[in-house]
């Protein structure tokens, strides 16, 4: 799996104290980190739903911001 080709992470950095990055490594090269999160993440749905994800909300829970690839963006950001 996509998954598994994440093999480790390594440390945190810190810079001012405040600001943090991760650098990741993975061993498949042909194998994007926008690939990776695709396989691992989870759409971000409101607490108040009282479920798990399901994989209709990929297409019925979105907004406009989903359009463009790589949109983090929670659906209830399209409220304000």
């Amino acid at each position: 799996t996509l998954s598994s080709a994440l093999s480790r992470e390594r440390n945190a950095h810190s810079a001012a104290g405040t600001n943090y990055w991760v650098d990741f490594d993975w061993d498949a090269a042909d194998v994007s980190f926008a690939e990776i999160l695709e396989s691992v993440g989870e759409l971000p749905i409101p607490p108040y739903l009282n479920r798990d994800t399901e994989e209709s909300d990929k297409t019925s829970y979105q907004t406009v911001y989903s359009k463009i690839k790589g949109s983090v963006a929670a659906p209830t950001a399209g409220l304000h």
